[in-house]
């Protein structure tokens, strides 16, 4: 198959918004209610693929519209995952969470196994317990069972834990809707977000919290708008240019490591041991989806 020079500029364009999103996002909505950073990180995402939609549909109509059912039903089920990814934004090191969301990764390769007969490999076997072996250095201990319970007390390490399980059951799902008019469908879950997350924002009369947020960050706001709007967006032109998945993905992960560098510089986190933990996460990646 042909793939097309383009598509590894937007790969690599994808690494740099992925290293920069949590990063960003954690400094963006710091110190608000979960609802307020959700709709400000949804939604000006959401905002910023507008005129990117809006030159699409020039040259593309969707052929159906059956996307926005499934966007529906895949945004309602991502609002509670979305939910703990800002708490864990919120409370955890940027150099803990990123490696951690690997495991979700974990997840979308060894459910199919369980639910759908794909077959097992000493490869995939071989990632995962690299990928194990890595979440033993984000909070060293003098032993591998403190290294857990360091994990364990750790509100961050805990809700980032709980955001990658379930968007890895979710992504069962997700996986087949997303194969109908792919950017179509990405935008309107970025919008469908935003607008559930404006909805909690009124129903819990926290307007006036997400005004102050936007008029006090508002370039960080717009800049984090763009880096996560368009982190999804770049991998979608990526593989509509013929770049495997099996290549984009494990490719992707590499970004923990500029959000660990990120993370020393912007929080001043230590991320010796992190740097070491990440290698090792990236090359499970590596070897689960080449299994």
């Amino acid at each position: 198959m042909f793939i097309h020079p383009v598509a590894w500029a937007f790969l690599a364009l994808r690494v740099i918004l992925l290293g920069m999103e949590r990063p960003l996002g954690k400094k963006t909505v710091s110190g608000y209610p979960t609802q307020v950073g959700g709709f400000i990180f949804f939604g000006i995402a959401a905002l910023t693929l507008l005129p990117t939609l809006a030159v699409y549909s020039f040259f593309h109509r969707p052929e159906s519209w059956a996307f926005l059912g499934y966007a529906l039903l895949t945004s309602s089920l991502f609002m509670l995952p979305f939910v703990f990814y800002m708490k864990a934004l919120q409370h955890g090191e940027v150099s803990v969470i990123t490696p951690l969301y690997s495991l979700g990764t974990l997840l979308v390769f060894f459910l199919p196994i369980l639910f759908q007969n794909e077959a097992f490999t000493w490869l995939k076997l071989s990632g995962a317990l690299l990928i194990f072996l890595g979440v033993f250095f984000l909070r060293p201990g003098v032993n591998p069972r403190e290294s857990l319970r360091n994990l364990a007390t750790d509100a961050g390490a805990r809700f980032i834990v709980l955001n990658a399980t379930l968007i890895g059951f979710i992504r069962l799902i997700d996986n087949f809707s997303a194969d109908l008019e792919p950017v179509f469908y990405a935008i309107s879950c970025a919008t469908l977000n935003g607008v559930f997350f404006l909805v909690a924002v009124l129903v819990s009369g926290k307007w006036r919290e997400a005004v102050k947020l936007y008029r006090q960050r508002t370039k960080l706001v717009w800049g984090n708008g763009v880096v996560n709007g368009y982190a999804y967006f770049t991998l979608l032109v990526t593989l509509g240019l013929g770049l495997d998945m099996s290549v984009a993905e494990p490719v992707s992960n590499t970004s923990m490591l500029l959000s660990v560098i990120l993370g020393h510089y912007m929080f001043r986190e230590r991320i010796r041991a992190r740097m070491f933990a990440s290698v090792l996460m990236i090359a499970g990646v590596f070897l689960l989806v080449r299994g």
